[in-house]
């Protein structure tokens, strides 16, 4: 599956990525990696990984410097794995979603410091992005991104970001307690 364009309200590229409602779902399999950059990578496997709602469980990984601070899942169900029946054999490959900018980065482990268990939940359409944090204390750290107007989200190359810095549309952090 390669990006390409489609007519706006067209949710034909993502359905492979989301729940049959086409709206929400919790990943099974994200991985969050710091890059040289800064800036962090959502990654989601390939189908049929994605099918249904799950928990996952996050190790953080964080130093004095939040810049270097990566979230890290641990896979259960083959990631990236997936068979291309166009070449006949099984691929490996990356499904990049976004990157979320190191700033962003900053202020989760700020309001979520030292947790263990999050549920992850991503609500996904052809003009958004949002994940949603929430650790085994009831703190909810919400990311909102607004995906470029050529920027529609398929199997793309991991050096390509989605999402940039300069399209972080708002920031909230609010505890549930």
């Amino acid at each position: 599956m390669t990006a390409r364009s489609e007519a706006p309200g067209d949710k034909s590229v993502l359905r492979w990525r989301l729940s049959p409602n086409s709206a929400r779902i919790f990943l099974k399999s994200v991985i969050l990696a710091s890059r040289v950059d800064h800036e962090l990578i959502l990654y989601a496997p390939p189908p049929p990984t994605v099918d249904d709602a799950s928990r996952v469980i996050l190790s953080l990984q964080a130093a004095n410097d939040t810049q270097t601070a990566c979230l890290v899942v641990d896979f259960r169900r083959g990631f990236a794995t997936h068979s291309d029946r166009r070449r006949g054999y099984r691929a490996t490959r990356d499904g990049l979603l976004g990157a979320l900018p190191c700033r962003m980065v900053a202020h989760t482990f700020q309001c979520v410091s030292a947790i263990h268990l999050v549920e992850v939940e991503l609500t996904l359409d052809e003009t958004s992005l949002v994940l949603l944090f929430r650790s085994e204390h009831g703190i909810v750290v919400e990311h909102k991104l607004r995906l470029g107007e050529a920027s529609r989200v398929s199997c793309v190359p991991s050096e390509q970001a989605i999402c940039g810095a300069e399209n972080v549309s708002s920031l909230s952090c609010s505890s549930e307690r």
